[in-house]
């Protein structure tokens, strides 16, 4: 695009003298991806340096002919150690990689995104290329400017869809339909000599990168205090963390305890969430015993349980809220049935007579009859069946439309010895529960009737 601003203007002024990359920078980069192979699959095999065929396959064995770390062997045309790729498809491969160079321009930190591509293919030597793909030009205000390359190719998933036929030129910002910049390069390795701005310097960077992507590093340290403070106090997974986000620094104030204690914090997600469950359980977030624990791991599951128990009985307690509002509407729909019980000598049955029983039922019995409210069910009539001792063996479901056993469930959701009886004895007794419906039905009707006289 063209320059807009005058930002823009002076920065695209000041890309067009970069120089390129010296003869010594590019044979570093090439070293760097000159990674040599011999591609084997099971008709024939090549080597990746001069392509020429090698007489091996899978086939073969490769004991004889390997090296003795069983992982190389040498070309006998150009003479090169390779290692084996077995099963590789295809006659051309390719390896990439990024490369920045760290440098400065009139003010600006520059970051040199190039991009390495080496072709490997039959019959011929391998091809390396070394071109630049992105430059970010970053004014000590921690405003970018982007110079880069087009895309290629519409929709590219990767950030290797550069048109490398075109100039680059200044760009506003990412294509939408990516989902993510394309322009944040984090590149596989940087090029040892590098400059940066003093600013930079002061604000805490210390020429190691954390793996955290060079543009963002630069630009949070430049605009975001926060970010300083975990720089220069080598608080690098915090500092990992928000550089991975938009978000501000959660809990700022107990990293700052942290710091006075010299206390690193060696996992930042496992830290904030120790500190969430902390705060829910009401702790003291100022106190370096709980801030600054000496075994993470353990203080995290510790006060992570602590919370999901708290949330549990408070979880519960809403349930049996709820549950005592349907007590009277569960009494109202199924007394009818209350009376009804049924047993063969060995195994007997009744219905669950309130929600405290459905309670007391999903909790003996580790299923959810209570905690999926089968006493809102209208449809359903809930048994439970016991042996002659009063022992629960098993819950029962029965279809009040159907008129059928829809399930019958142990401890655990399981079968008992005794399931298939409880089913028996449950059909043979369905009669009873049909007369008790069609009664039911019967006095409802007549209720409608005189309410409408």
């Amino acid at each position: 695009m063209t320059p807009r601003t005058k930002v823009e203007k002076r920065v695209w002024e000041l890309s067009s003298r970069l120089p390129s990359l010296s003869p010594s920078q590019r044979d570093w980069a090439v070293k760097k991806i000159d990674l040599r192979f011999a591609y084997v699959n099971r008709r024939n095999s090549w080597c990746g340096e001069c392509g020429q065929p090698l007489g091996i396959s899978v086939k073969t064995r490769l004991v004889d002919i390997l090296d003795d770390d069983n992982k190389t062997t040498v070309c006998p045309h150009c003479g090169k150690h390779l290692v084996v790729k077995e099963n590789s498809v295809g006659s051309v491969h390719y390896d990439t990689a990024y490369m920045t160079v760290v440098t400065t321009c009139s003010g600006y930190q520059v970051f040199r995104h190039f991009w390495i591509k080496k072709e490997s293919a039959k019959n011929r030597d391998a091809v390396i290329s070394v071109l630049e793909a992105v430059q970010h030009w970053i004014g000590e205000d921690g405003k970018t400017t982007i110079v880069a390359r087009d895309q290629a190719f519409m929709g590219a998933r990767c950030n290797d869809g550069w048109n490398f036929d075109k100039p680059m030129s200044v760009k506003h910002k990412a294509p939408s339909y990516y989902g993510y910049d394309i322009y944040a390069i984090n590149p596989d390795f940087y090029c040892p000599r590098t400059r940066v701005i003093p600013v930079l310097k002061r604000n805490g960077f210390s020429g190691d990168f954390f793996g955290i992507t060079p543009s963002v590093l630069a630009s949070r340290l430049l605009t975001d205090p926060m970010c300083e403070c975990l720089a220069k106090t080598t608080q690098v997974s915090m500092l990992k963390m928000v550089c991975g986000s938009e978000s501000e620094i959660p809990y700022m104030f107990a990293v700052n305890i942290c710091n006075r204690n010299k206390y690193i914090i060696k996992d930042a997600s496992l830290w904030v969430d120790l500190l969430r469950a902390l705060e829910y359980l009401g702790k003291d977030l100022h106190s370096p015993h709980y801030v600054c624990p000496f075994d993470l791991k353990a203080a995290h599951d510790k006060f992570i349980a602590l919370k999901d128990q708290k949330e549990k009985r408070k979880e519960d307690e809403q349930r049996r809220q709820e549950a005592r509002k349907w007590e009277s509407r569960y009494r109202t729909d199924k007394e009818d049935f209350f009376s009804l019980a049924f047993n063969n000598g060995t195994v007997f049955v009744r219905p669950l007579l309130s929600v405290a029983e459905f309670e007391e039922e999903g909790t003996k019995m580790h299923h959810c009859v209570y905690a999926r409210g089968y006493y809102k069910e209208k449809d359903s009539l809930i048994l439970t069946a016991r042996d002659i001792d009063g022992n629960r063996l098993e819950t029962v479901e029965v279809s009040l439309k159907g008129f059928c056993v829809v399930q019958s469930r142990g401890v655990c959701n399981s079968h008992t010895d005794f399931h298939d009886q409880i089913v028996s004895l449950v059909n043979d007794n369905m009669l009873s529960i049909k007369k008790i419906m069609r009664k039911k039905k019967m006095t409802e009707t007549a209720s409608q009737v005189r309410v409408s006289a």
